[in-house]
């Protein structure tokens, strides 16, 4: 091996060891601040009960990402499978009777530990989102999602498992954190906020998003994008640097915030965050979001800054 091939090599095992250290750094969960700490679960503990009967991974992701690595053991639930087929806009909440019939086919019980994830947490919010609002007790969203897992150099399989059937029923399934288009209409004329969670280029009109019927906002939004709630490494930032974050958009927890995206999954997030990691209450999410509001006629559209 040559000079030059010996110090390549060098560079490149120093440079995965800054990473795995860099991927270690992150703040434990339960040193963070979180109102709802249990709402969100580290790489490394779910390592420790992944093998629980009672536990069940479910990765959220395309077949395409599920079939090149996945955390093992993982259940993988398909978007389309807990969307509302016959919804005038795409991947619209399904009823509390057909996301059981997905938990059922799928092995998961009421009383059963469910960790969602993704890539890096943004579609994991959304499913976390279906599965409280319809009153599954215990979901919790992987913190880093499976990029940290990764980056941690924990294992990933291929090969999917059988997960068997089991029966499920949601008690007294409701739609308490889900904002309507009325909803929002209200808001833009009363003490709520509503908050655009989405990048700026959507938010001024220059980029309208696929299936928008044209660019621009809900007016009176305030804007925190979706990902600015993460660290570098994709893991969710402290409590207190949560709070600086949202307050400087006039978000306090004093007053009603219905929180708005593309079609309803950044918002998901933001409102993961605000709920959950905050504990404001009165926070919802707008599943039509902005594919409704700006394919419906008649209704205010603001754009520039």
């Amino acid at each position: 091996m040559t000079k030059k091939a010996i110090v390549l090599v060098l560079i490149i095992a120093l440079a995965f060891l800054g990473m795995q250290a860099f991927a270690q750094t992150a703040v434990p969960v339960s040193q963070r601040g979180y109102a709802n700490p249990n709402s969100l679960i580290s790489a490394e503990a779910l390592e420790h009960i992944i093998d629980r009967d009672n536990v069940k991974v479910v990765d959220f992701r395309p077949l395409t990402g599920f079939a090149t690595g996945h955390i093992p053991g993982a259940i993988r639930i398909d978007r389309n499978d807990v969307a509302d087929s016959t919804a005038a806009f795409n991947l619209m909440a399904a009823s509390p009777e057909q996301v059981a019939e997905v938990l059922a086919s799928n092995g998961i019980r009421p009383s059963d530990t469910v960790v969602v994830y993704c890539d890096n947490g943004m579609w994991a919010s959304r499913i976390w989102w279906l599965l409280s609002m319809y009153g599954h007790e215990d979901v919790r969203i992987l913190d880093g999602g499976l990029n940290r897992w990764k980056d941690l150099g924990m294992n990933t399989r291929i090969i999917g498992r059988r997960s068997g059937t089991a029966e499920y029923h949601f008690a007294n399934p409701g739609t308490a954190t889900l904002a309507t288009i009325a909803d929002v209409q209200a808001a833009v004329n009363d003490s709520t906020v509503v908050l655009d969670t989405r990048s700026l280029a959507e938010f001024v009109g220059e980029t309208p998003g696929g299936g928008a019927g044209q660019g621009g906002r809900i007016p009176g939004a305030v804007r925190v994008e979706w990902n600015q709630a993460l660290n570098a490494d994709g893991t969710f930032k402290t409590a207190a640097e949560l709070q600086s974050l949202y307050a400087s958009a006039g978000i306090t927890g004093d007053a009603p915030v219905i929180a708005y995206c593309l079609g309803g999954v950044r918002a998901a997030h933001s409102m993961f965050v605000l709920e959950q990691l905050l504990g404001f209450e009165n926070i919802y999410n707008y599943d039509g979001s902005w594919l409704e509001w700006s394919n419906t006629a008649g209704l205010p559209i603001a754009t520039g800054n």
